[in-house]
């Protein structure tokens, strides 16, 4: 029996609260992933912190390695809602990342975060659909807690894996069942007819 059945093996959410550690298991998921010879590609969104607040992100090409800056805090509107500042660079080195293109020959793609803008159908919701078209590879999401069911309904994602970063062997299950994953995709690919 595999830890993945049950589950659809292509995809994972990784969810906690808010500045919960989310990004941050992801980041410690990236080299492990790298040592394992498993390409990645997708997007991180570095948190920027001042004073103990969050100041901004950068975002991180996974593909490459190359790092801008995404956005900045320009005004604080109540507890729950934060205003930010995107960059045009920032936005157009995400799209290039989470471009069909890039993400072809990834074992892994990341898309760290998808929120509320993406359920709403703005950020990067325009290149999440063509993705999921891309069956070959494991697909991980970064979601908040709130907003998993609704991201699963907007995309039809049916039995993701669901990791919460808050837990402990948070990484270690999450590593076990991507390699897993991508054992079952190899598989399938090794079994299918090969076109001439």
């Amino acid at each position: 029996m595999s830890i993945t059945d049950g589950f659809c093996p292509r995809m994972i959410i990784v969810t906690a609260d808010p500045q919960s550690g989310k990004s941050t298991l992801i980041e410690m998921l990236i080299p492990a992933l790298r040592q394992q010879n498993v390409k990645v590609a997708g997007i991180l969104a570095k948190g920027l912190w001042k004073n103990g607040i969050r100041s901004g992100f950068h975002l991180i090409d996974l593909k490459c390695n190359q790092s801008v800056p995404l956005a900045r805090r320009i005004k604080t509107c109540g507890p729950s809602s934060v205003s930010f500042e995107f960059f045009p660079a920032g936005i157009q080195a995400g799209q290039r990342a989470l471009s069909k293109a890039s993400c072809a020959n990834a074992d892994v793609v990341i898309v760290d975060e998808v929120g509320r803008l993406e359920t709403a159908g703005k950020g990067w919701a325009p290149f999440l659909t063509p993705l999921l078209g891309l069956d070959n590879m494991v697909h991980i999401w970064v979601i908040r807690t709130k907003l998993v069911d609704i991201a699963c309904r907007h995309w039809n994602l049916d039995r993701p894996y669901i990791v919460r970063a808050d837990e402990p062997g948070a990484l270690d299950d999450l590593i076990r069942f991507i390699l897993e994953a991508l054992k079952e995709i190899s598989h399938e690919k090794s079994q299918s007819p090969q076109r001439v």
